[in-house]
């Protein structure tokens, strides 16, 4: 059902002049018995040094939540659905994602310690 949901605005067009923007690379979801909220945040450093180093240096990181939407349980799974071929149609276009590394892999490449 939600494919033909989906499918059935294929021609809408809208003008996106003017529509805020945010950036995000963390998102938290939660749940009640009537919607789903997703609080997107940035995980950013908390501080930087002022120096160049050709090393990559593991740095503190602090979350700063910036939007939460929120959906019906319905709409979250046609999203989800939408979300998903978005993802698969930008794959088939510039070739599939990288995979998420693990905690150990980063302090692997950071030269750090994994235990």
């Amino acid at each position: 059902m939600a494919e033909n949901l989906i499918g059935s605005f294929d021609n809408l067009k809208f003008e996106t002049k003017g529509i805020p923007m945010v950036y995000c690379n963390s998102a938290s979801p939660s749940l009640s018995f009537n919607d789903i909220r997703v609080y997107l945040s940035e995980i950013l450093p908390r501080e930087m040094s002022a120096t160049s180093s050709e090393k990559a240096q593991a740095v503190e990181s602090v979350i700063e939540p910036r939007l939460c939407v929120v959906f019906s349980p319905e709409f979250a799974k046609s999203f989800a659905a939408a979300l998903t071929l978005s993802v698969e149609k930008y794959e088939n276009v510039f070739g599939p994602l990288r995979t998420t590394p693990t905690a150990s892999q980063v302090k692997e490449k950071l030269g750090l310690p994994t235990t």
